[in-house]
């Protein structure tokens, strides 16, 4: 059988014997105003959370410092600066200092002392890096030795257990460089 070919249409056809006429359309005209947008209700305040794990967790009074240093200013630095590690007992500095050196002693051999840990931490803290994860978890430890030291008036000569710290890096907050590399085994 044979195709019959199809005649061509140049619009759409006719509404009753009416011709349709195409064109563009003018700008559109309300005749009645526009009613008032819906009401989306009470809006709820968004939690304070963070979006890396933090560590141990912390007391309530320790919830409450840290409630107020997300509240403080954003020009606060990440890292404590002199001023404020002065404020700590004589141990608690050192423990401070010896847990930043072992922050970073993965980076450099020589980073065991507290004066190349505050180097190279500095270095971190000062160029435009995605390190700003690791620094809270150094003003964390700072935060924590402040407060601990506050309520059970540590003095110069307290002993200060370096558990108290806690994990050095939160789960997904470890940095590549500080990762131990994986176990080879010996094929024989």
């Amino acid at each position: 059988m044979a195709k019959r070919r199809r005649k061509r249409s140049n619009g759409p056809p006719p509404n009753n014997g009416a011709d349709f006429l195409i064109g563009e359309a003018g700008p559109l005209i309300y005749s009645y105003p526009m009613p008032p947008a819906k009401s989306r209700g009470q809006l709820i305040p968004r939690p304070e959370w963070t979006a890396i794990e933090s560590g141990t967790e912390l007391a309530p009074a320790e919830q409450a410092v840290t409630s107020e240093r997300a509240k403080a200013p954003a020009h606060l630095p990440l890292i404590p600066a002199s001023e404020e590690v002065t404020v700590l007992p004589r141990t608690a500095r050192e423990a401070f200092a010896a847990r930043c050196a072992a922050r970073v002693a993965p980076l450099r051999k020589g980073a065991a002392s507290p004066e190349a840990a505050a180097a190279l931490i500095l270095a971190a803290a000062t160029t435009t890096t995605p390190v700003r994860r690791q620094l809270l978890c150094i003003r964390r430890d700072f935060d924590r030795l402040k407060l601990l030291a506050q309520q059970n008036n540590w003095t110069d000569d307290t002993p200060v257990p370096l558990d108290i710290f806690g994990p050095m890096w939160p789960k997904r907050a470890t940095p590549d460089w500080a990762k131990e590399p994986p176990a080879t085994t010996k094929s024989e």
